[in-house]
């Protein structure tokens, strides 16, 4: 395992050279990260990287990497795969790639981004917005958030706080928790549950002669439902329409 540091970090550390770690690209061959210029670039190997207490630019790269934020605001994106990610103090900005990645926002409103095949986010304290891509995926978050399932089996669980839940494709199931949650899956057999408060469930499907059954249930709480025909409702309290 490979251990590295932040480009400003290893600077100043006595006797370091930073060409031992990251090799320089030409100007026009920069690597970047959601168009940032990379502070500290990874290998094709299984690295472990340190953030530092300012803000990073970290790219993995391959191989199975663990990546460590630190403070700041920082921007990750993890290469190909199984990668684990974790952000800390500051608004982040993290992205997974090919692999099962595990991504942890932690404090701070943070942006996190699973793409492709299972992936295991939890965005941490904070407003957050997840966007968990294709795969089966897990998604948590404890702030108020922005959930997005991605085409896959997907479970999407919310917070205490008042969150947007959205599936996609496929059966998921959405679990909005405490707070006043709305959650929304327009395609599936989907399983919608809002948890404590007063929440929407929309389970609505774009071709609602042909899709599936869907279940929504509101638990405990005002709770609004809005479903088609052949879908099954329980704990509603209104059925008025509603719109995302």
């Amino acid at each position: 395992m490979r251990m590295l540091r932040n480009l400003a970090t290893l600077t100043a550390a006595a006797g370091l050279a930073v060409t031992a770690l990251v090799a320089a690209a030409p100007a026009d061959a920069a690597v970047m990260c959601y168009g940032q210029v990379a502070t500290t670039v990874g290998s094709s190997s299984n690295d472990q990287i340190q953030g530092s207490g300012g803000r990073d630019v970290i790219v993995s790269l391959g191989g199975d990497d663990k990546i460590f934020a630190g403070g700041g605001d920082d921007v990750i994106c993890a290469g190909d795969g199984n990668d684990t990610v974790y952000g800390a103090d500051g608004n982040d900005k993290i992205a997974g790639n090919a692999g099962q990645d595990h991504l942890y926002g932690d404090a701070g409103h943070d942006q996190l981004e699973g793409f492709e095949d299972y992936d295991w986010i939890s965005g941490g304290s904070g407003n957050d917005r997840i966007e968990s891509g294709d795969g089966n995926d897990f998604v948590r978050n404890w702030g108020n958030s922005d959930l997005y399932g991605g085409p896959g089996v997907d479970l999407v669980r919310g917070s205490g706080g008042a969150d947007d839940l959205r599936g996609d494709a496929d059966n998921d199931r959405l679990e909005g928790w405490g707070g006043n949650d709305r959650l929304y899956d327009p395609d599936g057999r989907n399983d919608l549950r809002g948890g404590a408060g007063n929440d929407q469930l929309d389970t609505r499907n774009s071709t609602p002669f042909s899709a599936p059954d869907d279940a929504a249930y509101g638990d405990t709480g005002s709770d609004q439902c809005e479903i088609d025909d052949h879908d099954q409702a329980f704990s509603c309290e209104s059925f008025a329409p509603w719109s995302f």
